[in-house]
């Protein structure tokens, strides 16, 4: 998957949900409702949706800031935030 398909993708997510779609979404992937993503509960949610591995890595380095493996729900909101509003509407 190409970065710039990548990121279409997750634009065309941010455009389409609400705040309140958004904070579901991960609530989905976060199985453990720990307010945080492990990338074993993210793989496990995309390859139910048919994503595969490289897919996984790429969402993980978009969304996890620190780089420890996990996606806050913080980390989640700030990168959708940084989308452009033109890209939301």
């Amino acid at each position: 998957i190409a970065k710039s398909h990548f990121k279409s993708q997750t634009s065309a997510i941010r455009a389409m949900a609400s705040d309140e779609e958004l904070l579901m979404a991960f609530r989905a992937i976060d199985k453990g409702n720990t307010g945080v993503i492990s990338a074993d509960e993210l793989r496990a949610f995309l390859y139910k949706k048919r994503y595969n591995e490289l897919f996984v890595q790429k969402y993980l380095r978009l969304f996890d800031r620190n780089h420890d493996g996990k996606i806050t729900l913080e980390e989640y909101q700030n990168t959708l935030n940084e989308i452009p509003r033109a890209q939301r509407q």
